[in-house]
C-alpha cells in the first residue's frame, strides 16, 4: 500500500494512482469539503496530508486509509493565505486529540528558499519541506509529531542563510537566541 501511494504522490500515470485520487475526492465530498483544486498531497505516517485551494485560500485535510480501501477523513488541518501580501504565508493547527502538529503557508518572495519553525519554547526546531506545485505556488509546511506550545515562530532564510522574514508569538522569548546561536544578528 504505502508503495502504492508514494506512486501516487509522484503523479497520476496508472489507473490505480487515478483510483486513490478519485477515492481521496469521494472522502471530501462525503464530509462537505469544498475546493477548487487539489494542489499536493503529502504521506505522513499511515496517512496523507491533502493541499487543497478553496476561496483564494490554502487549506489541508488529514486522511487515513481505514479498513479495507477507504479514506476517511480524520481532520481540518492548517489554512494559510494564498496570495500573502508578505514574504510569506502561515496556517498553524494544534490539535492535542491527534498527536501531530502542523504550520504551513504559501511562500510569495522568490527569495526565501528555506524555512524553520521553532516551537515548544525554543526545544524542538524543524526545517519545513517546500514544494513548488504544478501551477507554480511554493507551499511549505512542517510537521511536528507531539502538540507544540502555542508559541512558536517561522524564520524564512535566503540561499545565503540571510533572514528575510520572521515571525514571532511574543519578542524576546528565545528568538534572539536562536539567532545568535545560527550566527545571525537580531537587529
Amino acid at each position: 500500500m504505502f508503495t502504492l501511494v508514494t506512486t501516487f504522490l509522484i503523479g497520476c500515470s496508472t489507473s490505480t494512482d487515478k483510483r486513490i485520487m478519485v477515492e481521496i475526492e469521494q472522502a471530501m465530498k462525503e464530509k462537505n469539503i469544498s475546493y477548487k483544486e487539489i494542489i499536493h498531497t503529502e504521506i505522513i505516517k499511515n496517512g496523507v496530508l491533502v493541499f487543497y485551494i478553496h476561496r483564494e485560500m490554502l487549506h489541508t485535510s488529514l486522511f487515513k486509509r481505514q479498513t479495507g480501501e477507504v479514506w476517511t477523513f480524520i481532520s481540518s488541518g492548517p489554512s494559510a493565505d494564498l496570495n500573502p501580501n508578505k514574504d510569506l504565508s502561515l496556517g498553524v493547527s494544534v490539535k492535542p486529540s491527534i498527536p501531530l502538529s502542523i504550520l504551513c503557508g504559501v511562500i510569495s518572495n522568490p527569495e526565501i528558499v528555506k524555512v524553520i519553525g521553532v516551537a515548544d519554547t525554543w526545544k524542538t526546531e524543524k526545517t519545513a519541506k517546500i514544494v513548488t506545485t504544478e501551477s507554480g505556488e511554493r507551499i511549505w509546511f512542517a510537521f511536528y509529531e507531539q502538540p507544540i506550545e502555542p508559541i512558536f515562530d517561522v524564520i524564512g532564510l535566503s540561499k545565503d542563510e540571510k533572514v528575510i522574514y520572521k515571525e514571532w508569538n511574543e519578542i524576546g522569548r528565545g528568538q534572539r537566541e536562536w539567532l545568535l546561536k545560527h550566527g545571525f544578528t537580531t537587529e
